[in-house]
């Protein structure tokens, strides 16, 4: 019978975790080396990063033992590998289009609650998220998405409390306007942002839905001028959002709303 091919590091860092579970008090950098007949830099290498990925940590002692995230994943998903997972999707969709995205949860509006900065100019997008500051939810994909999810009566009374205020000569500033825009982004079954909220700026935003319900969304931000690039973003996001999408269908969407 052939030998299964292993992947040498894999091995090696399934290795220190074994060895760690049977050394209950936790053992030195020198001391996994030795055990293991590695250099001691690529035992430092190898614990750096299991101790980053919490799978160990260090005690009291300056021994490395066993970590968190291996009870955690015992027992079923945590907060911490739950968004750990999140943010590494997002960090994935960042390398694939180059532009800023962000995870935006619903609760009574539009909550950010992570963000990963694109490489070009759009790092300005963090303007957007200053909490101070008005929503202006009319202008922005995450913003239409979430007043997607209102009846009649309560989009009329955000309406009332909030002014369609045009931001410039593209916002989408009238109720009759913007309760169309709607319906459209209902029909899509995603929303966009074609320089409403800032002049150079288009978003796309797509929803991540639990058990029916519409509780959040992906959003990319790139400058408007890059015409050749907006297919591949919107794909690209698309794809990541039904990744997203199965990931909370399989835990609990209330693990969103956790800081």
């Amino acid at each position: 019978m052939s030998q299964k091919t292993q992947i040498q590091s894999v091995s090696r860092a399934c290795l220190i975790l074994q060895l760690l579970s049977v050394n209950k008090d936790g053992l030195t950098a020198i001391e996994v080396s030795q055990y293991l007949n590695l250099n001691r830099s690529t035992a430092h290498h190898l614990l750096s990063t299991l101790q980053s990925h919490e799978f160990i940590s260090m005690n009291l002692s300056g021994k490395y033992q066993i970590g968190s995230a291996i009870g955690d994943m015992a027992q079923g998903i945590s907060d911490t590998t739950l968004r750990n997972i999140v943010h590494g999707m997002l960090l994935e969709l960042v390398n694939v289009t180059g532009e800023t995205c962000y995870l935006a949860v619903f609760n009574n509006g539009v909550t950010i609650i992570d963000t990963v900065l694109g490489v070009g100019a759009l790092r300005v997008v963090q303007v957007f998220l200053h909490q101070d500051r008005p929503a202006y939810l009319h202008a922005r994909s995450s913003g239409k998405l979430f007043l997607s999810t209102l009846s009649d009566n309560d989009l009329q009374a955000y309406i009332h409390e909030n002014p369609l205020i045009a931001l410039n000569d593209k916002t989408i500033a009238s109720e009759q306007a913007l309760i169309s825009e709607l319906e459209l982004v209902r029909r899509n079954g995603y929303a966009t942002d074609r320089e409403e909220f800032m002049t150079g700026i288009d978003c796309y935003g797509f929803p991540i839905v639990v058990e029916g319900k519409l509780i959040g969304c992906v959003t990319t931000s790139f400058p408007s001028a890059l015409k050749e690039k907006h297919a591949m973003i919107k794909q690209a996001l698309e794809q990541i959002t039904q990744r997203f999408n199965h990931l909370f269908q399989e835990n609990s969407s209330d693990l969103l709303l956790k800081k």
